[in-house]
C-alpha cells in the first residue's frame, strides 16, 4: 500500500512472486542474503526486539500487579504502587505499537535498496 496511514496493512511482491504481508519475518526470509538490505533489516529486527521486550515486561508489570491484587471488587483495589504498576505496565505494551510504523518503514527501504 501507497499510503503511510495504512502503512500497517501493507504487502509486497518480489519478482512477480506470491503477495506477502509486510512483516519482518517475510522480508527477512526474502532478503536475508542481500547485502544492499542488511542494514534496514538490522535496524528493523532491533526495533521488533524492542517490541517484544516492551511487551513481555508490560505483561510481566501488569500480571504483578493483578496476583498482588486478586478481588477487583475490594474498594481499595490497586492502591499505591500497584496501581502505577498496572498503568505502566499498560502503557508499556500499547507504545509497542508507536515503533510500527517505524519498523514497516526500514522494512520498504529495505524492499527498494533489494530492487536498486
Amino acid at each position: 500500500s501507497n499510503s503511510n496511514s495504512r502503512i500497517s496493512k501493507a504487502y509486497y511482491s518480489l519478482n512477480d512472486s506470491d503477495t506477502k504481508n509486510l512483516t519482518y519475518r517475510n522480508v527477512n526470509k526474502d532478503l536475508h542474503a542481500t547485502p544492499s538490505s542488511a542494514s534496514e533489516l538490522k535496524n528493523a529486527k532491533n526495533i521488533h526486539t524492542v517490541q517484544l521486550l516492551m511487551i513481555l515486561t508490560g505483561s510481566f508489570l501488569v500480571a504483578r500487579a493483578m496476583i498482588r491484587n486478586p478481588n477487583p471488587l475490594v474498594d481499595d483495589f490497586m492502591e499505591g504502587g500497584d496501581k502505577y504498576t498496572f498503568i505502566t505496565g499498560g502503557v508499556m505494551i500499547g507504545a509497542t505499537f508507536f515503533f510500527e510504523y517505524s519498523k514497516k518503514g526500514r522494512l520498504i527501504k529495505a524492499l527498494r535498496n533489494y530492487s536498486k
